[in-house]
C-alpha cells in the first residue's frame, strides 16, 4: 500500500496489492483522472493514459498548440464554466449571480490513517497502518475558497473511499447549491452498481444493477406483448425535482415534439408549472414511492426521505399556514378574496392512483366546476367522459358560468379524436363552449376559474387518466400561476376555431356510425 506523488510529471498514484488509482495535475491546474482499476506497476509518468485529439466544436482551455479540452477530459471534480458541458460535481452561486468556478491545484498532504468527518458517518481505521490518505487542496481565487478532495486507500481491501470539503475564506457570501462526494468517469459500462438498502449500520438488502450510460432509471409496469389478465395501469406522472427545492410538473414529457423541435401534429401546445417551497416535499415523496414500487418494495426507507426532502418552513410559519388553511375551510372561500393570504397564494400537490378509494383528480376537477361563479376555462387533449363529469360540465354552464373547453384540431390519435367529438353535441346543447386549436395539438391539462383557483397537472379528461393511471397535479388558490394560466388561455383562444351545433349535426353518416361503435368501448380507450 502506498501513495506516491511524482513531482516531474505531477502524477499521483494510489495503490495496494489489488487496485491502482492514478490522477495528474493538468496544464490548467485542474485534476485529471488517468486510471482506476486493477493494480499496475508504478512509474514516473502516466501521461500516456491521457486522451487528447482534435474534435469538431471542442472548447480548448489552454493556448495553442495545446488541445486540452475539459469536455473530453476525465476530470476528478468537474465544475461549471470551464468548457465542460456535462453535469458538474459542484455548483456554487456567488453574490453577483455568477456560477462560474475555477478550482486549481494549491497543494497536497499525504499521511497515514484516516481522519474522521464528524458528524457524518464514515469508514474508519483502528490503526494508522491500515490505510493511507491523500488530501488535495484546490483553490478558487475569485471566491477565495478551498476545495479539499480526500482519498483513502486501505491495506487489506481493494477499496478507495473519498470525501469532499469546502472551506470558504472570502468576504462575499456564496451558496453551495450542489456538491458531490466524488465524481468517477468510466471508459465503458461493464460494471454493476451495488445498492445497500436499510437503516444505517443495518444495510442488509443488496441490490445489483447493470451500470448504464447516463442517468440510471427503473422501468415501471413494463408492457409485454402477450395476452394478460393484468390491467395496464400506466405511470402517467411527469415530475422533475431539483435538489428537493424545485419541482416541475404538467403535460410535458421528454421528447422533441413537446418543445417543437420536430413537427408531428402541427404546433404542440403544452403547459407546466414550477413550484418552490414546502410543496416540493409532496412531489418528492410521490416520486420515491413510485421508484420503490418499481423495484418491488412496499415502502420508502426513512433515510431516503431524510436524504431527498428539504424542510422549508420553520415551525412557527407552518403553524400560521395551518391556521390560515383551517380558517379557509370554515368560511366560504369566495369571501376570502380580500383577505391577505400567504405570499404567492396556496398550492396543494396531489397524486392519484388506480388503487385508492377516491378518484382525487376527478374530484378536483368537479370541485372547480361546482365552485365557479363567473368562468371555467379548460385545456385537455382528450375528452372521453363518464356521466358524472358530463353532468358537472352541463350544470356549470346551465348556472350561467362561462364554461370553455379547448381541444386539439390536429389529433395525435385519430380514434381518441373521433371519440371526443361524440361528446361535443351533449355539451354544446347546455351552453358549454368548445374550441379546437387550429395550429396543431393541445396536450395541456389545465383548469382555471374566476381568477382565483385552478390546477395544472397530468390528468386528461378521459377514463384512463381519471380511473386507471398513476397521475399527479397541483391545485392552486390565489396564486400568480393562476393568473398566468388565464393569460395563456386568453392568448390561445384567438388561435382556435369554435365548434357549433350545426357542425355536429352535419357529420358524415359513415363517421357517425364509427363513432357510435367507439362509444361502446370508450372506457377502455
Amino acid at each position: 500500500m502506498a501513495i506516491i506523488f511524482h513531482k516531474q510529471s505531477k502524477c499521483f498514484h494510489l495503490y495496494n496489492n489489488e487496485v491502482s488509482y492514478i490522477m495528474r495535475i493538468m496544464e490548467n491546474g485542474q485534476l485529471e483522472n488517468l486510471y482506476y482499476g486493477k493494480k499496475i506497476h508504478d512509474k514516473e509518468d502516466f501521461a500516456y493514459f491521457h486522451d487528447e485529439a482534435m474534435r469538431s466544436q471542442m472548447s480548448v482551455c489552454i493556448p495553442e498548440p495545446g488541445l486540452l479540452s475539459m469536455q473530453y477530459t476525465r476530470q476528478e471534480y468537474p465544475s461549471y464554466g470551464t468548457g465542460d458541458y456535462r453535469s458538474p460535481a459542484v455548483t456554487i452561486a456567488q453574490e453577483n449571480g455568477s456560477r462560474i468556478i475555477d478550482f486549481k491545484y494549491a497543494g497536497h498532504e499525504i499521511y497515514s490513517g484516516k481522519k474522521e468527518i464528524l458528524p457524518l458517518p464514515a469508514t474508519y481505521v483502528e490503526g494508522k497502518e491500515e490505510a493511507e490518505t491523500l488530501e488535495v487542496t484546490l483553490h478558487d481565487n475569485v471566491m477565495d475558497t478551498d476545495l479539499i478532495l480526500s482519498y483513502t486507500i486501505y491495506e487489506a481491501y481493494p477499496v478507495i473511499t473519498r470525501n469532499t470539503k469546502f472551506v470558504h475564506k472570502g468576504k462575499e457570501k456564496i451558496v453551495l447549491e450542489r456538491a458531490m462526494s466524488a465524481s468517477v468517469e468510466f471508459l465503458d459500462m461493464d460494471y454493476e452498481m451495488v445498492q445497500l438498502s436499510g437503516g444505517w449500520s443495518r444495510e442488509r438488502y443488496v441490490k445489483n444493477r447493470k451500470l448504464e450510460m447516463g442517468i440510471q432509471s427503473i422501468p415501471f409496469s413494463q408492457i409485454r406483448p402477450v395476452l394478460s389478465t393484468y390491467q395496464n395501469n400506466r405511470d402517467h406522472r411527469k415530475i422533475l425535482i431539483i435538489d428537493g427545492k424545485t419541482v416541475f410538473t404538467g403535460g410535458i414529457n421528454l421528447a422533441d415534439e413537446y418543445i417543437n423541435r420536430i413537427d408531428r401534429f402541427g404546433h404542440w401546445k403544452d403547459t407546466a408549472v414550477m413550484i418552490q417551497g414546502e410543496a416540493v416535499k409532496s412531489f418528492t415523496l410521490l416520486f420515491l414511492k413510485m421508484w420503490h414500487v418499481a423495484k418491488g418494495k412496499d415502502s420508502i426507507p426513512e433515510e431516503e426521505i431524510r436524504k431527498y426532502t428539504v424542510e422549508v418552513w420553520e415551525n412557527t410559519q407552518a403553524d400560521e399556514m395551518r391556521a390560515d388553511m383551517e380558517s379557509m375551510r370554515n368560511t366560504d372561500m369566495q369571501n376570502t378574496q380580500d383577505k391577505k393570504l400567504h405570499a404567492g397564494g396556496y398550492v396543494i400537490p396531489y397524486g392519484d392512483d388506480p388503487y385508492g378509494d377516491e378518484r382525487i383528480g376527478k374530484q378536483v376537477y368537479i370541485d372547480i366546476l361546482n365552485r365557479a361563479r363567473k368562468y371555467v376555462h379548460i385545456m385537455t387533449p382528450y375528452l372521453i367522459l363518464d356521466d358524472e363529469m358530463i353532468t358537472a360540465l352541463r350544470y356549470c354552464a346551465k348556472r350561467g358560468v362561462e364554461t370553455v373547453i379547448i381541444m386539439p384540431h390536429i389529433p395525435d390519435k385519430i380514434y381518441a379524436y373521433l371519440l371526443a367529438r361524440t361528446y361535443y353535441k351533449q355539451l354544446l346543447k347546455y351552453g358549454v363552449k368548445i374550441y379546437e386549436y387550429t395550429p396543431g395539438f393541445v396536450h395541456a391539462k389545465v383548469f382555471v376559474s374566476d381568477d382565483i383557483r385552478g390546477c395544472v397537472g397530468t390528468i386528461n379528461l378521459d377514463f384512463r387518466s381519471l380511473y386507471l393511471h398513476f397521475e399527479c397535479g397541483v391545485w392552486m388558490y390565489q396564486s400568480q400561476a393562476v393568473r398566468e394560466a388565464k393569460e395563456d388561455m386568453e392568448a390561445t383562444l384567438p388561435k382556435c376555431k369554435e365548434v357549433s351545433l350545426d357542425f355536429c349535426n352535419k357529420r358524415n353518416i359513415f363517421v357517425r356510425g364509427i363513432q357510435s361503435i367507439m362509444r361502446l368501448i370508450a372506457p377502455l380507450l
